[in-house]
């Protein structure tokens, strides 16, 4: 498994700032987006392409943990 982090996507939330950062434990990077496509978020090639991402020593589940912007509000 592999922790990716989005450190920003434009579209990540449904609030009224939809920007936010994300981190995703998968497998792989494409099992990471189709995850934050399945929770609402719409990552851009861009905002892929600028992903950092660590493989995990030990084992764990696939899990996405958003961070959306709180904005000036």
């Amino acid at each position: 498994m592999t922790v990716f982090i989005f450190p920003r996507i434009n579209l990540l939330t449904d609030h009224w700032h939809p920007e936010g950062g994300a981190v995703v434990i998968a497998e792989s990077l494409e099992q990471a987006v189709a995850m934050l496509r399945e929770r609402g978020g719409s990552p851009t090639d861009e905002e892929i392409g600028k992903v950092e991402f660590h493989p995990l020593a030990g084992a764990a589940m696939p899990k996405v943990f958003i961070f959306p912007d709180a904005g000036c509000c």
